[in-house]
C-alpha cells in the first residue's frame, strides 16, 4: 500500500455538473451523524482501503470522529446525496489554507457504487469550492484504492508519497 497526497487546480476543472433525476444534493448538516457514521463504516467495510482493515472497531469509530464533520458542515463544498430517498453518499470538505479545500472523506453506499455518484460528488465539491474562491483542492488516498483512479481522472495529481 502506498499513501499519497494529491492536488487539483480548480481552474482546470469543468464547472458544469449535472445532477441526474432521482438524486438530491443535500446540506451535510441535514444528515444525522449516526447515519453518516453508518454509511462510512458500510462503505469502507465493502471497499479496498487497507488502513480501514488494519483498524479495530473502536479505532474506526475514533478515526471517523477525527474527519472534521463540524468543520465540514460549515463549508459549502461539503454535501450529501440522496438517491430515491436514501442516503447514497457524502463528502466532507474542509478549509485548508486561504485558497485550498481538503477532501477529508468521500464515500458512496456500497450498493450504489459504479453508478457515477462518486464522480458526481467530486464534481459538486470541486465546483462549489471554486465558486467560494478556492484555487486548489487536496486529498490523501491509497494508490491501490479504486478511488485513486477516480481522482486521477478528475484533475488530481500526486504531489507527495509516503
Amino acid at each position: 500500500m502506498e499513501y499519497v497526497e494529491m492536488v487539483c487546480r480548480l481552474a482546470a476543472v469543468d464547472p458544469a455538473v449535472e445532477v441526474p433525476a432521482g438524486v438530491d444534493v443535500v446540506p451535510l448538516r441535514d444528515v444525522a451523524v449516526a447515519d453518516l457514521r453508518a454509511l462510512y463504516m458500510a462503505a469502507f467495510a465493502a471497499g479496498d482501503a487497507e488502513f480501514f482493515f488494519n483498524q479495530g472497531e473502536e479505532e474506526r469509530c475514533r478515526y471517523f470522529a477525527t474527519l472534521g464533520r463540524e468543520q465540514a458542515i460549515e463549508d459549502g463544498a461539503s454535501h450529501a446525496l440522496h438517491h430515491s430517498g436514501r442516503l447514497a453518499g457524502f463528502t466532507y470538505v474542509l478549509p485548508y489554507g486561504s485558497d485550498n479545500r481538503h477532501v477529508s472523506c468521500m464515500v458512496v453506499r456500497p450498493d450504489m457504487q459504479s453508478r457515477g455518484l462518486g464522480k458526481l460528488m467530486l464534481g459538486i465539491a470541486q465546483q462549489r469550492a471554486a465558486a467560494e474562491g478556492a484555487q486548489t483542492m487536496t486529498l490523501g488516498t491509497e494508490t491501490a484504492m479504486r478511488a485513486y483512479h477516480l481522482y486521477r481522472n478528475h484533475g488530481f495529481a500526486v504531489v507527495a508519497a509516503g
